[in-house]
């Protein structure tokens, strides 16, 4: 899914009154459309203490559940990271719930997961992109409706020689 920010609202600005005033209402959708997809349901922050190459290193994916929004926790949520030739991922990528929280049924926080992270010995050092999908349910608490989201994964990933 294609991130949009404010700098393309601003290109459609500049579109719009090159073709005229009657287009303004499509510019302000546009720009709400844009606020909208840069809040998202869950916040991911990625810690990676880097690899060398022929060696592991560590991955900490955590999670932030937005205010209003809850995630059940049945279906599961699910991370799906592809290995690639040069790298591999190790662990649990279950969720885990974080602590006890009001409701059985959702989580309250999740629990960061830990992964381990092995480089192949003939991998060259640089930035290499671990790609996956999460893919989760959730529920707005103000507007009553539940829905899914499958979002694609792009992880970067430090390769060192170890020198």
């Amino acid at each position: 899914m294609a991130q949009r920010g404010i700098g393309s609202a601003v290109s459609w600005h500049k579109l719009v009154f090159q073709k005229g005033a009657w287009c303004l209402p499509l510019f302000v959708l546009a720009a709400f459309s844009s606020l909208a997809e840069a809040s998202p349901v869950i916040q991911l922050q990625f810690v990676s203490s880097g690899v060398v190459a022929g060696e592991s290193g560590n991955l900490l994916i955590r999670f932030k559940i937005s205010s209003g929004f809850k995630i059940p926790k049945r279906p599961p949520p699910k991370i799906q990271l592809n290995s690639s030739t040069d790298l591999e991922v190790r662990g649990d990528l279950r969720l885990l719930e974080e602590g006890t929280g009001k409701d059985p049924e959702y989580f309250e926080a999740v629990r960061p997961l830990s992964l381990q992270l092995i480089s192949s010995r003939s991998a060259q050092r640089g930035q290499y992109l671990l790609e996956g999908k999460f893919t989760y349910f959730y529920c707005s608490e103000k507007d009553k409706y539940c829905s899914r989201s499958v979002e694609s994964l792009r992880i970067p990933i430090e390769v060192t020689d170890g020198k």
